[in-house]
């Protein structure tokens, strides 16, 4: 868009340059939040596949390995259909009926687009059945906080140390709030976009604090 007035120009009478329009708000996000598979491993499981948004995704219907491993093949259709950060177009039921083992197309989609904690927890199971023993050792160096709470967590269920897990799950839930996507890889996007540690435990503790007070 271009805007002129009539005896617009300078001393030579030549027309001064348009007045430029700066872009909405929204579309400077765009290059911020666009996708960078392009530039990932492609070992990695669904990593060429992951589209993102200019947006982070509101839901994340998958926050462990047990819920996404229960899953039928209906359901990962029914939930990629149902999830925010899915826009494209489910494999034909005959693609998934004839896929090779290893290879589960419906997850490849599904994988990029969920909780990066259950994500890199299927990375390592895989890395594991193959055998691949440097892969796999790689995956838990890098493991976050919020994995190594949600599976403190499992740990202290399968203890029956109802306390101490909910401890933990409460813990899990703290560090998933921090983040801005959880289902992005640490480092995919400007880590400003995420909340402080140390400042939302200090604000919680001091909205705790007035609650108990009134």
């Amino acid at each position: 868009m271009s805007l002129h007035m009539e005896g617009d120009g300078n001393a030579r009478g030549e027309r001064l340059s348009p007045i430029s329009i700066p872009k909405a708000t929204s579309s400077l996000f765009d290059k911020m939040f666009a996708s960078t598979s392009n530039n990932s491993n492609k070992s990695d499981i669904g990593d060429n596949d992951l589209v993102t948004s200019p947006i982070f995704p509101s839901d994340n219907p998958i926050k462990s390995i047990n819920e996404l491993n229960i899953l039928t093949d209906k359901d990962k259709a029914k939930t990629l259909l149902e999830m925010s950060n899915f826009s494209g177009s489910l494999p034909r039921p005959r693609t998934v009926r004839n896929a090779r083992a290893g290879e589960i197309p419906l997850e490849k989609l599904l994988l990029p687009r969920i909780d990066v904690s259950v994500r890199n927890e299927y990375k390592i199971r895989e890395a594991k059945r193959c055998g691949d023993v440097n892969r796999e050792n790689e995956l838990k160096a890098k493991i976050s906080n919020l994995q190594k709470a949600k599976e403190k967590a499992a740990v202290a269920m399968e203890e029956k140390n109802l306390f101490l897990a909910q401890q933990w799950e409460n813990e899990a839930k703290f560090f998933e709030t921090l983040r801005a996507d959880v289902t992005q890889d640490e480092g995919a996007y400007s880590r400003s976009l995420d909340r402080d540690d140390w400042y939302e435990r200090d604000r919680q503790r001091k909205a705790h604090k007035k609650i108990f007070l009134r």
